[in-house]
C-alpha cells in the first residue's frame, strides 16, 4: 500500500477513535453527575443530555434515557421535562417513519410546553411537528406549524430555529413550484446561517437557491449559486456536498448545451 495512503487511513481511523472516546468520556461524566445529583428536575436534564450525546449513533440507550427522563418528569409533574423528553421521542419515531406515534409525542410535548409561553423549546417542538407533516406530504399543515415556530423564533431571536423554519418553508414552497416564496425563505435561511457562521447551513441554502434558479431557467444565477455552494463544501470537506454540487453544475451545463 502507498505510504501516504496508509498514513491517511491511519489518521482517519485515529480521529474516529478519538471522537468516539470523547463522546464516551462525555457520557461517563454525565453518568457520574446523575449519580450525585439529588434534585429530580436536574436529573431529568442530565438524562436528556445523555440521550443527546448518543444522537444519530444508533444506540438503543438514546431512547432509554429519553424514556427515563419522561417517566421522572411525569412523576414530579415537571412539564418542561415532559415536553423536552416527549419531543425527543417524537423525533426518534419520525426517523423510524412511525409518523402517527411521532405526532402523538410531539403534540404531548406541545401541550406541556404551552404553560411556559413564548420559549425556545416551543419553537423547536412546532418545527418538529411541521417536519412530520412534510413527511406525510400534508404541506399546508406543515407550513402552518413552521410559520408558528418562525413567529416565536423571531420574537426571541433564536437563530437556529429561525434557520430551521425558513429552510423548511423554502422547501415547502419549492415543492409547490412557488419559486418566488421559495427564494424568499431560502434567502432568509441563508442570512441566518451566515450570521451564525454555520458553513454547512450556508452550503445547503446556496444550493437550494441554485435549484430554484435552475427551475426558473435562470441558468447563469443557478451556476453562480451552485459554484458558491461547491466552494463552501470544499472548505468544510463535505464530500457529499461537493458531489451534489458537481452533479447540479453538470446538469446545468448539459441543459445549456442542449438549448
Amino acid at each position: 500500500m502507498n505510504i501516504r495512503k496508509f498514513v491517511f487511513i491511519s489518521l482517519c481511523g485515529l480521529l474516529g477513535f478519538l471522537n468516539s472516546k470523547a463522546e464516551s468520556g462525555k457520557l461517563d461524566s454525565l453518568k457520574s453527575a446523575l449519580k450525585s445529583e439529588r434534585n429530580d428536575s436536574a436529573k431529568v436534564h442530565i438524562l436528556i443530555q445523555m440521550a443527546m450525546s448518543l444522537e444519530n449513533n444508533g444506540s438503543e440507550n438514546e431512547e432509554t434515557y429519553s424514556r427515563q427522563a419522561l417517566e421522572l418528569s411525569k412523576k414530579n409533574n415537571y412539564n418542561k421535562g415532559i415536553a423536552i423528553a416527549s419531543d425527543r421521542l417524537g423525533v426518534m419515531e419520525r426517523n423510524r417513519s412511525n409518523y402517527k406515534q411521532a405526532l402523538a409525542f410531539h403534540n404531548q410535548a406541545l401541550q406541556h410546553i404551552t404553560p411556559y409561553g413564548i420559549c425556545r423549546e416551543k419553537a423547536i417542538i412546532l418545527n418538529n411537528i411541521g417536519v412530520v407533516y412534510r413527511r406525510l406530504d400534508e404541506l399546508s399543515k406543515a407550513a402552518e406549524y413552521h410559520l408558528r415556530a418562525l413567529t416565536i423564533a423571531e420574537e426571541i431571536a433564536d437563530n437556529k430555529s429561525i434557520s430551521v423554519s425558513t429552510n423548511s418553508l423554502g422547501n415547502i414552497f419549492f415543492s409547490q413550484n412557488n419559486f418566488n416564496e421559495a427564494l424568499n425563505y431560502f434567502q432568509k435561511a441563508l442570512d441566518q446561517e451566515e450570521k451564525s457562521k454555520n458553513l454547512l447551513g450556508v452550503a445547503i441554502n446556496l444550493n437550494n437557491i441554485g435549484a430554484v434558479y435552475e427551475l426558473k431557467e435562470d441558468y447563469n444565477k443557478a451556476v453562480n449559486y451552485y459554484s458558491k455552494s461547491l466552494k463552501v463544501n470544499e472548505q468544510i470537506g463535505s464530500k457529499k456536498g461537493v458531489s451534489i454540487c458537481l452533479n447540479c453544475l453538470g446538469g446545468i451545463y448539459l441543459k445549456q448545451k442542449i438549448i
